[in-house]
């Protein structure tokens, strides 16, 4: 039995093996030049957990909570407001 990879990072190197140098070899003519590219991450499995088992996703409701529908509420106002002002100002100054 083979020991398993310890849990850290680890960079996947392609390269021509044909080619001297290996994996620092500058590239040439017609061979394949070295790729670092990719990092991955290896783990120690956890056991498995269920949707149906306590997950809770935070950012998944797309309801509206009491505070911010007052928020919107006074934005709303607060931007009508501004508007019926600015349009009575224009009435009375000649402007519209």
């Amino acid at each position: 039995m083979q020991t398993p990879l310890p849990v850290g990072n680890y960079t996947l190197v392609v390269y021509d093996a044909g080619q001297d140098g290996g994996a620092t070899a500058i590239p040439a003519a017609g061979k394949l030049a070295v790729w670092k590219g990719l990092v991955f991450g290896v783990y120690t499995p956890l056991p498995y957990v269920g949707l149906e088992n306590a997950y809770v996703c935070a950012t998944c409701s797309a309801a509206v909570g009491k505070l911010e529908r007052m928020v919107g509420v006074v934005l709303v106002g607060i931007v009508g407001g501004v508007m019926v002002g600015f349009m009575w100002f224009g009435g009375v100054a000649g402007m519209f």
